[in-house]
């Protein structure tokens, strides 16, 4: 992966932060059906046809879309503290893995998930390639590190 695209590594936190609260929010909009308050605008109705029909619209949904993939992205695409081939390496068999295994998944959900159920499953989709990439990624660093570790007391 070309170092160019990725951010400083201090967008890593700004990403864990930005992602806790909108993955809380995301969940209580999907199951509870809740709302911000002060995220409701009157919106021309697009039922309405050419009136000027008004309708009350929430936006609680896209904040925590929009929040939450900014705050997966600032995660995935931020530098460690040291970047070096080997990290690179795991950064891109990582982000292969993750679509890989997300595509498999769809392809699953797609033959025997149906309805409703399905429309959830599509929206959770949305964030899985990077969920999986960014899991992974820290998994085999944090082995790494394991291995290092032990080579280095061993000796």
């Amino acid at each position: 992966m070309n170092p160019s695209l990725l951010l400083p590594n201090k967008y890593k936190w700004i990403g864990i932060w930005i992602t806790i609260p909108a993955t809380v929010l995301s969940f209580f909009y999907m199951f509870f059906d809740y709302e911000i308050p002060f995220l409701s605008l009157a919106v021309k109705n697009p039922d309405a046809g050419w009136s000027n029909f008004l309708k009350n619209q929430n936006f609680t949904d896209e904040l925590a879309v929009i929040s939450l993939a900014i705050g997966l992205l600032f995660i995935a695409f931020s530098k460690e503290k040291y970047e070096d081939e080997f990290v690179g390496k795991v950064r891109l068999e990582s982000l292969q893995w993750g679509v890989l295994v997300n595509a498999i998944i769809l392809i699953l959900c797609t033959l025997f998930i149906y309805g409703g159920t399905y429309f959830t499953v599509m929206v959770f989709n949305m964030f899985t390639p990077l969920l999986f990439f960014i899991g992974r990624f820290h998994y085999v660093m944090y082995k790494n590190n394991q291995s290092l570790t032990s080579d280095n007391t061993a000796s």
